[in-house]
């Protein structure tokens, strides 16, 4: 019982801090963008949007076994998932310091800016996609193996359901993506707190 609570905090913390990274790193980034590009204000963001890449990858690292236990297919989609999304949102990082390199440089023009943000913008579409995608199997293991009680992975299918659909209406250019995000985010933070205070039900 104790391994699975000290496992559960570990794992609550690695969902919690990438919410913490990625949005406190996107702040920073918005920030600097509003006036002149301030160099700590993007170093900053892009340190916490690489810890942001390497905590997701690491929660795909640290559930690769238990999952792998209950279905080893869940598990390599879950992982593979993960580890694209880090992929995908890092390429959009490198984007958006390239385009204010340029800017610094007093290369940059209007389309260039564009096309910096418009790639990142396509590449976290994308990467929640293929997480909205990725983790249904993530939440069908947790509905049959009883990990935590029902309601989590009912919860947690609808919710990247809704993220997925979300990403689509972005890439499609609707923009309520954010609105149908919501579910899935909220679903993501309950669990890191869930999983800080209680842990798993049983490994």
């Amino acid at each position: 019982m104790e391994h699975n609570a000290i496992q559960g905090r570990f794992t609550g913390c690695l969902f919690l801090l990438p919410l913490l990274a990625y949005s406190t790193g996107n702040a920073f980034f918005e920030m600097a963008s509003a006036g002149a590009a301030n160099p700590h204000l993007l170093r900053a963001g892009a340190l916490l949007w690489v810890l942001n890449a390497l905590t997701v990858v690491a929660i795909a690292i640290v559930l690769y076994p238990m999952l792998h236990r209950y279905s080893p297919r869940a598990a390599m989609a879950y992982g593979s998932a993960r580890v694209m999304e880090a992929v995908l949102l890092l390429v959009g990082m490198f984007c958006l310091l390239a385009g204010n390199s340029l800017q610094q440089a007093g290369l940059e023009s209007v389309i260039v800016r564009e096309f910096a943000v418009t790639i990142h913008r396509i590449s976290y579409q994308v990467a929640m996609l293929i997480l909205g995608l990725g983790s249904l199997s993530f939440c069908r293991v947790l509905y049959r193996s009883g990990l935590l009680p029902a309601f989590w992975a009912i919860w947690g299918f609808a919710g990247y359901l809704l993220l997925a659909a979300g990403a689509v209406a972005e890439l499609c250019g609707w923009s309520f993506g954010l609105y149908f995000s919501l579910p899935g985010g909220l679903f993501e933070l309950a669990l890191g707190i869930r999983l800080l205070v209680r842990g798993w039900n049983k490994l």
